[in-house]
């Protein structure tokens, strides 16, 4: 029992720490290389996928429409991205990035530094612990990617 609760403590320090690395490397660089924070999330995104739905897209970054709105509008004026209604509805509104959109730099190996202290072996161990570490809370609370399963986490921190 001992064991199970230092190796959970251990991975929430893991988390806390990792939380910190992230906020002091965005601040040494511009808000748009972090691909893990607002902006640059948003980027990284409209990188791998061109052209989406508002509505995807808050569904993939799992953030309300509200807040991606906002984020857009601050790309907007900065010029990244476009936003024009779709073809088919047009009430629906697509995202684009733009020319200028797609020269913003973001750093490709962030967390690479991070895991510099294990062998490739060691790092094919970790990875398959995560794995499984991670299948194993999906059948508790859900596929992070399945839309039902995240309205009903949400619901639960109403709770709260």
């Amino acid at each position: 029992d001992e064991m199970y609760k230092d190796i959970y403590k251990k991975l929430m320090t893991l988390q806390w720490l990792l939380r910190r690395y992230q906020m002091m490397n965005c601040k040494e660089h511009n808000i748009y290389e972090n691909r893990n924070e607002g902006q640059g999330r948003v980027l990284a995104l409209l990188k791998i996928q061109p052209e989406i739905a508002t509505k995807d897209m808050a569904y993939l970054l799992g953030i309300k429409q509200q807040s991606l709105n906002e984020l857009l509008k601050k790309l907007e004026k900065s010029g990244y991205v476009k936003r024009k209604p779709s073809k088919e509805d047009k009430r629906v509104m697509i995202v684009c990035l733009t020319e200028e959109g797609k020269k913003v730099k973001q750093k490709e190996e962030e967390y690479k530094e991070i895991f510099d202290c294990l062998t490739n072996e060691e790092l094919e161990q970790f990875s398959s612990y995560i794995d499984r570490i991670l299948s194993s809370l999906e059948e508790m609370v859900g596929n992070p990617l399945d839309q039902e399963a995240y309205d009903n986490s949400n619901d639960a921190w109403d709770v709260c």
